[in-house]
C-alpha cells in the first residue's frame, strides 16, 4: 500500500511525533473525503 511510501518519506522530512500527527490529519482528510 502506499501508506508505507508516506510514512517512509515522512520518516524523512519530519520527526517521528509530527510524522504521526500528519498521518493522523491525513486519515481524517480521507476518511472525510471518502463520506
Amino acid at each position: 500500500m502506499e501508506d508505507i511510501y508516506i510514512s517512509s518519506y515522512l520518516a524523512r522530512e519530519f520527526t517521528r511525533e509530527e510524522a504521526e500527527e500528519l498521518l493522523n490529519l491525513a486519515e481524517e482528510v480521507l476518511k472525510w473525503r471518502s463520506k
